[in-house]
């Protein structure tokens, strides 16, 4: 990078003109930098945010032993160039916070660069080194990968608001994730069903009183999401373009050993699948599923309903304890995978070789006989 006349400025381009009327958002941006390593200048095109931000690092480079840098990394498009490390972000609490677009960061001298810390002004993913101090939420805390991702959480020192449809389970989630917090962390339950868009509300706004925050660090989207990578990615250019201060991740788990038979039946208003009625449990295995699982040797000729019931009871039992990957370890994961600012998250080799196979077929991403013809040998059950 060419340096500037100024010495400590690297890459910024020379101010041609003079930079009248703007001293006061010149200072306010200085001081947040004084207090904070991510500092974010946004607003619409051509309102000179870039200027504005050229003109906050002439004031502060002497702060820096090693000058203040311009890396406009929206300019790469060589995934093999070199890339700074991703820095280290931490903010106080409280109102004074902003959230990020053309983000600052104070970062460890590069090797062989001398010695002192620097100012870089980077855009891309959002890595993170620790959630200490953080605030996160979590839908579908009360079972399985939701109530793993806030128990690990929380014991790394981040405050968690998780939801949860039973407000049972859901207890039981913040008493397990309490217990294994340091002090100071809080983690707070609450009772939401995330189809209900006021319900949805409700829970935002309990979250935001109970920790006395203005706004959530990281949200877990887990519950009552399903077929949604599409959907996910095309967000993912949406944000880069309006609010690149949000990052989101596609999370693809395989089978992950979790109770989530007994808590779909919990969404429909059902009961467990042992207290179902021979109506209900007749309606759930209509007569051609029963016909194949006969065949199959997995029911018996004429299967009653106490038959039935015993085949969703043991089905479910097999499901959370034979499954590959625990939902411990899926949380593990994808807490692995937020850190390290990946966008794309799988979860289990089924996952992995699932993701390979839509890539090869995209067209047959919901055709499963045709997306998995030559993976399942002949007479081989066929993916449901």
């Amino acid at each position: 990078m060419d340096r500037s006349a100024a010495g400590n400025l690297n890459g910024f381009p020379a101010a041609l003109t003079s930079f009248v009327g703007r001293a006061a958002a010149v200072d306010e941006v200085a001081g947040f930098l004084a207090q904070d390593r991510l500092v974010t200048v946004t607003g619409p095109g051509g309102a000179g945010k870039t200027r504005l931000a050229g003109q906050v690092a002439r004031q502060v480079a002497g702060r820096f032993a090693d000058g203040v840098w311009l890396a406009e990394l929206a300019t790469v498009r060589d995934p093999g160039q070199d890339r700074l490390p991703s820095p280290r972000r931490s903010h106080p609490p409280g109102p004074q916070r902003r959230p990020g677009l053309a983000r600052m960061w104070v970062v460890p001298p590069l090797p062989g660069s001398g010695p002192g810390p620097r100012l870089v002004a980077e855009v891309g993913t959002m890595a993170m080194d620790s959630f200490a101090g953080k605030l996160a939420v979590v839908t579908g805390g009360g079972s399985g990968m939701g109530r793993e991702l806030t128990r690990q959480l929380a014991a790394q020192g981040c405050s968690v608001g998780s939801c949860d449809l039973i407000p049972d389970t859901m207890a039981e989630t913040v008493a397990l994730a309490r217990a294994e917090a340091p002090p100071g962390i809080r983690v707070t339950g609450h009772a939401c069903d995330v189809a209900d868009e006021a319900q949805v509300l409700r829970f935002r706004d309990e979250v935001l009183a109970e920790h006395a925050s203005d706004h959530v660090d990281l949200v877990f989207s887990n519950a009552g999401a399903g077929g949604g990578a599409s959907f996910a990615a095309a967000l993912i250019e949406d944000l880069r373009t309006n609010a690149p201060q949000v990052r989101v991740a596609v999370v693809l788990p395989g089978h992950v050993g979790t109770n989530i038979v007994a808590n779909s039946f919990a969404a429909r208003g059902l009961p467990e699948p042992e207290r179902l009625s021979d109506a209900q449990v007749s309606e759930m295995i209509p007569a051609g599923m029963r016909d194949a699982l006969v065949q199959g040797g997995i029911l018996p000729e004429g299967a009653t309903g106490d038959d039935l019931r015993r085949f969703l009871v043991q089905a479910s039992t097999d499901f959370r304890d034979k499954a590959p990957v625990t939902a411990a370890q899926a949380a593990t994961v994808i807490l692995d995978g937020v850190r390290a600012g990946s966008w794309r998250i799988l979860v289990g080799d089924d996952a992995r070789m699932i993701d390979a196979a839509v890539r090869a077929k995209p067209d047959a991403a919901y055709d499963y006989t045709e997306l998995f013809a030559g993976l399942i040998p002949d007479g081989g059950d066929q993916p449901s």
